[in-house]
C-alpha cells in the first residue's frame, strides 16, 4: 500500500488499461468495484473480448453487450465474441456488428458462433486488418470491393457465396495469411444451378495459405502468389469417400502443388497422400520443389500402426520427386490421436531425413 492506495491502483493509467485489455470484457467491467481509480476505466478500452459460454455460464447477452458497447468511449479496434446460439437470438450478431460499424475504427474481428445462424451481412470496415470467422453464414454488402488493410483471413466452417469470397480475396491486396477450413459455398437465391467451386488466388503479398477440403469439391486456382512461403493442404470428413473423388482431388492437388513449387514449408495430411498415390504420376505432371525445407505429414496413429510408413515414403518419392530423402525407422507410438511425419533439411550436416516427430510435454 502507498498512502492508502494499493500498488496496482497507483500505476499509470496506460498500464492499468493494458492490464484490463488482457481480461474478458465482463471481468474488466467488474473492476469498477475495486476503487475510485478503477471506476469506469474500462470504458476507455479499445477492444471487446467475451466468451459468453464459459464455465460460469452465459451472461444476459442482449442487455449486457449492448450496454458495454455503448459505454466504450473510444474507437473499438478489436471485437472478439464466442457464444452458443442455443442460448441467444440468432439475429444478435448482426446487431452487434452494426453497433461497431457506427464507430468505423475496427482492426480485428473474431467471431465463433456454434449453432444455427441467420445470415449475417458483414459491414464494410475500412480499417479491418484481421477477419476470423467460425460457424457463421456471412454475406457482403452490395458493391463490396474488398478490405484494403486486411492482412489475415480465416474462414472456418463458414457458409458464403462464391462471388463474395472471391471479392473478399481479390479486393484485399495486403493479405499475407489465408485459411479456408471446410468453407462451403451457398447458391445464389435467384439461381437453381450449382455455385462455382473454384477460388482464385492472385495475392502479391500472401505468405501462408491453408486449404482444407471438406464435403464439397472446391478447387484452389493459383494465378500469382510470388511471396508464398508455406502451404497447408488437407482433406477428410467424407470429402474423398469415392474412387472418382480420389482421382479428382489428386489431380487438382498435384496442379496446386506445381503452382506453388517455390514454397519452403508444406503440410499434407494422409488423405492427400492417398489421393496422390492413385494417380499415374510418373506419366503426368512432376512436382519438383527447389526450396522445400520442411515437409509435415499429419497422419493418424492407426495408419502408422498398420505399417504404412513405407507407403508414405514411397508416395513422397513418386508424387513429389523428393529423391535423396532417407527414411528413419519410426519409434514406438505415443498415446496421441495424431502424429506428425516431418521431413527437413539440416543446414549444418547438409543431409535430408524423414523422422517421426512426437508432440508431448518434455519431449
Amino acid at each position: 500500500m502507498m498512502s492508502g492506495v494499493d500498488r496496482i491502483s497507483a500505476l499509470p493509467e496506460e498500464i492499468k488499461l493494458s492490464i484490463l485489455s488482457r481480461l474478458p470484457i465482463t471481468d474488466a467491467v467488474r473492476t469498477s468495484a475495486l476503487s475510485q481509480s478503477w471506476r469506469h476505466l474500462w470504458t476507455l478500452l479499445s477492444g471487446f473480448h467475451a466468451d459468453l459460454d464459459s464455465e460460469r455460464g452465459p451472461i444476459r447477452l442482449p442487455e449486457n453487450v449492448d450496454r458495454i458497447l455503448s459505454s466504450l468511449r473510444g474507437p473499438i479496434r478489436h471485437f472478439s465474441l464466442r457464444y452458443i446460439l442455443a442460448h441467444y437470438e440468432p439475429s444478435r450478431l448482426q446487431h452487434f456488428l452494426d453497433l461497431i460499424f457506427q464507430r468505423d475504427a475496427l482492426w480485428n474481428l473474431s467471431v465463433y458462433c456454434f449453432g444455427t445462424l441467420r445470415r449475417t451481412q458483414l459491414p464494410f470496415f475500412l480499417s479491418l486488418k484481421e477477419l476470423h470467422l467460425n460457424f457463421v453464414e456471412i454475406s457482403l454488402p452490395s458493391g463490396f470491393r474488398g478490405f484494403e488493410q486486411l492482412t489475415s483471413l480465416k474462414l472456418h466452417l463458414v457458409s458464403i457465396l462464391q462471388q463474395d469470397i472471391q471479392s473478399l480475396i481479390d479486393g484485399s491486396k495486403k493479405l499475407t495469411s489465408v485459411e479456408l477450413l471446410f468453407a462451403s459455398f451457398m447458391a445464389p437465391q435467384d439461381s437453381d444451378s450449382e455455385p462455382p467451386r473454384s477460388v482464385t488466388f492472385d495475392c502479391p503479398l500472401l505468405k501462408y495459405l491453408s486449404f482444407h477440403f471438406g464435403g464439397l469439391h472446391v478447387e484452389p486456382k493459383i494465378v500469382s502468389v510470388p511471396c508464398l512461403e508455406s502451404a497447408d493442404v488437407a482433406a477428410g470428413n467424407g470429402s474423398i469417400s469415392f474412387a472418382e473423388d480420389l482421382v479428382w482431388f489428386g489431380e487438382i492437388t498435384l496442379k496446386f502443388l506445381a503452382d506453388v513449387a517455390h514454397i519452403s514449408n508444406l503440410t499434407l495430411n494422409f488423405d492427400v497422400l492417398l489421393c496422390l498415390s492413385r494417380l499415374d504420376v510418373p506419366h503426368t505432371l512432376r512436382v519438383r520443389f527447389q526450396q522445400l525445407r520442411c515437409l509435415k505429414l499429419v497422419v493418424i496413429c492407426l495408419t502408422l500402426a498398420k505399417g504404412c510408413s513405407k507407403r508414405f515414403v514411397a508416395c513422397l518419392e513418386v508424387c513429389l520427386s523428393l529423391k535423396g530423402w532417407n527414411c528413419r525407422k519410426p519409434t514406438p507410438l505415443w498415446r496421441r490421436e495424431t502424429n506428425t511425419l516431418v521431413c527437413r533439411e539440416r543446414e549444418r550436416e547438409r543431409e535430408r531425413e524423414i523422422t517421426i516427430s512426437r508432440e508431448r510435454d518434455g519431449f
